[in-house]
């Protein structure tokens, strides 16, 4: 799966949340960020090709949502002004 799906047990817990929560005070404090990167894998069980292409949709899936995180956080300063 390559959806992000907080309803999932693994993404329920306090510490995705808590994690999240720093991520984003940390962006807050204003720091110049020069580059993030992000990793995404598949377990090694099964046909390689399928997990490289289910890592890289896993990927691009967590790219989307720092996108909109950033996006999101400059909306918010914008607005505060």
């Amino acid at each position: 799966m390559s959806k992000l799906d907080f309803k999932l047990p693994l993404n329920k817990t306090n510490l995705v949340e808590k994690k999240l929560k720093e991520l984003t005070a940390f962006i807050n404090k204003g720091y110049k960020i020069r580059e993030i990167a992000i990793n995404a894998w598949a377990s090694p069980e099964g046909d390689v090709s399928y997990n490289q292409n289910l890592s890289e949709a896993r990927k691009k899936t967590a790219t989307t949502y720092m996108y909109d995180v950033f996006k999101k956080l400059a909306k918010d300063k914008k607005s505060r002004g």
